[in-house]
């Protein structure tokens, strides 16, 4: 590579500013231009001296590419391909350095197409990094001694497999071929597991009224655990998870048969207990609950419907009859949904309130008869959700009606479908 190679670096986060500094070690003729699409990202990555120049629009510097390094999370990266795919020169390689490289990355693929080749080179962490760098900040020597994963299908250009090779040399990176299956369940096992267990874990402390004065006394393993979540946007992280959710299901089921535990797949995303409705705005919109009905895989997870559901005159559910919930702080509340205790363990002994609470008392006597406008008791309808959401125990939970309806349009091709 003795002349000059002019690089568009689409991502200068980790990955991206830790590739570009290793090419400044390298002394070759390199020109790196720089984007991405966060400005702060892309202006820290400049200070790094990661990149020679930064752009804001990554399609009036696609012109000028002798290589595209495609350093964003493989199913957001679309936009941006679309934005340069009709500037780049002939033959132009693009190579994605993102964790997915089946199915997700099909629309880049395709819209890149069939005068770009894109071809996958995954850098893995060298030892060093891997035992130490907590933090995840960029460096040249962030790959050294590590594996450079490399997804050449067949038909892929000689040309753009060697490209791959030089990288791995500039990254001081053992190159490793591999099938884009196998990149997707080694990105389930190392990268979205970890992450998924270290995001509710440090959601569930939400719920904790000391955390805010507690959080102050964390020790060093906390904070590893905080950082594999890596300031990701809530509804980044998931989208990544629903497009390698085939690796990732058979992740979970393996780690919860480990637990002892059952496994299902539950689209409902729940308030936490003081209303707070944040992770509820994190919820799949229509398109994607769609996707997720109509997906088989997905489909044979979810828990298996009644077969007879509650008829005129049952209970609406179990809630303050055969189930409850007793918080860290002694609080028995009626289900694990349900906003209001009924009593706590400090004040009264379990047998007290589970007989004698107002609340539980008041929560048994209902029947289907007594419910208000709702449309029936299916598998989305939750009255403890209901009065959360909509004010009314016994009256419509618009989330869990509209969510049902996508359901049965969804499933009509897939059997009997969900109620």
């Amino acid at each position: 590579m003795a002349q000059t190679l002019t690089l568009l670096m689409l991502g200068t986060g980790t990955t991206g500013a830790s590739i570009g500094l290793a090419l400044r070690r390298a002394g070759e003729n390199f020109q790196r231009i720089g984007y991405d699409p966060d400005p702060q990202t892309l202006r820290k990555a400049q200070q790094l001296g990661a990149v020679d120049r930064i752009v804001n629009n990554p399609a009036g510097a696609a012109s000028e590419a002798d290589l595209v390094l495609l350093n964003l999370p493989g199913p957001n990266s679309l936009p941006t391909v679309e934005a340069i795919a009709g500037r780049l020169k002939a033959d132009t390689v693009v190579l994605s350095t993102a964790g997915l490289h089946g199915p997700a990355m099909d629309p880049v693929r395709e819209r890149l197409a069939p005068n770009h080749p894109c071809v996958a080179a995954v850098p893995f962490l060298g030892p060093l990094a891997a035992l130490f760098d907590a933090e995840g900040e960029a460096s040249a020597d962030r790959f050294d001694g590590g594996m450079l994963g490399i997804v050449a299908p067949q038909g892929t250009p000689e040309g753009a497999v060697e490209i791959c090779m030089d990288l791995a040399m500039v990254l001081h990176a053992t190159p490793f071929f591999l099938e884009a299956a196998e990149l997707d369940s080694v990105t389930a096992t190392s990268e979205e597991i970890p992450s998924l267990l270290a995001a509710a874990a440090v959601e569930s402390l939400q719920v904790n009224p000391g955390w805010r004065d507690q959080r102050r006394l964390v020790g060093r393993p906390f904070a590893r655990l905080a950082s594999l979540v890596g300031g990701k946007a809530g509804s980044e992280l998931a989208s990544e998870l629903i497009f390698n959710r085939g690796p990732l299901i058979s992740r979970l089921d393996a780690l919860a048969e480990e637990l002892g535990a059952g496994c299902m797949l539950d689209t409902q995303l729940i308030p936490r207990k003081d209303r707070d409705p944040t992770p509820v705005k994190l919820s799949l919109n229509r398109d994607q609950l769609r996707a997720v009905f109509s997906d088989p895989l997905l489909a044979a997870q979810f828990a298996q419907p009644a077969k007879c559901l509650p008829q005129p005159g049952e209970e609406i559910c179990a809630t303050a009859r055969r189930t409850c919930m007793i918080s860290p702080y002694g609080d028995v509340f009626p289900c694990l949904v349900f906003p209001v205790p009924a009593g706590n363990l400090r004040e009264k002994s379990f047998r007290e309130i589970w007989t004698g609470s107002p609340l539980l008392r008041d929560l048994r006597t209902k029947t289907v008869d007594d419910l208000r406008g709702a449309r029936g008791v299916g598998a989305f309808r939750c009255g403890a959700l209901a009065l959360i959401e909509d004010g009314d125990f016994l009256g419509p939970f618009r989330r869990g009606d509209e969510m049902a309806e996508i359901a049965a349009e969804a499933t009509r091709g897939l059997g009997d479908g969900l109620p």
